[in-house]
This record gives structure tokens, sequence and C-alpha cells, in this order.
């Protein structure tokens, strides 16, 4: 649980002093250095798949339209700096949190020997 709460905490579009909603309310042009490992993480990931889906994947589909991930956001994953570039983006990272916190959760369990278990985070 503390676990889940600590990710929430970080990358939640719905809690005021999260690590996204920070970014979210960054001014446009001012880079923004993600402050948990969590929201890094889930950058880097959407990034990834943003990629691999030619856009059909894209956690910023909510702000402007016709224009992408790529173009709503500039991100450097080796320096771990994203820039807003159009004023009203935002990211929300929704199911794929969710999926991204029980990955947390399910590689603690095999580090402390578990073999066979099973996390439900739905309804």
């Amino acid at each position: 649980h503390q676990i889940l709460s600590k990710i929430e905490s970080s990358v939640s579009e719905f809690i005021p002093d999260s690590d996204l909603e920070c970014l979210n309310r960054f001014p446009v042009g001012v880079e923004y250095r993600p402050h948990t490992k969590a929201l890094n993480d889930l950058l880097n990931l959407s990034y990834r798949l943003h990629e691999e889906t030619r856009g059909g994947f894209d956690p910023s589909f909510r702000s402007s339209e016709g224009i992408s991930l790529k173009d709503r956001f500039s991100f450097d994953p080796v320096t771990c700096v994203i820039r807003k570039n159009f004023e009203g983006a935002r990211i929300g990272f929704g199911a794929i949190g969710k999926g991204y916190a029980l990955d947390e959760v399910a590689l603690l369990f095999v580090r402390e020997g578990f073999e066979n278990f099973l996390l439900s985070a739905g309804g």
C-alpha cells in the first residue's frame, strides 16, 4: 500500500501537489526535471510507446487537438528534462499509471521470494 500511495501521490493528475500536476502547471518553454522516479519512468515509457505505436498511444491527447505528444512536449530521456511547448498542454497517465504501479508492487513481491500472486487494481 505504501508503494501504491507513493506512486499515486507522484503521478496522479488529480492530486494538486503531485509531480505530474507540477509539470502540467509549469510555464511553457521552461525546463522541468521530474522529482520522482515514477514520473520519469512513465515519461520514458510514454515516449517509447508513442513512437512504437506511431502516435496511437498519447498521454497528452486531451490537450490541444491536432498535435501529438512530441509536439506538445519536448523530452530528453538522457537528462530527464521535459519542456512544455504549448499553453494548456497536459499529460495524464490513466490506466498506464495504474499498470506501472502494479508492476512496481510485483517487483517487490518477486524480490521477497513470492512466485505466485495475483494483483488487481480494477473496480
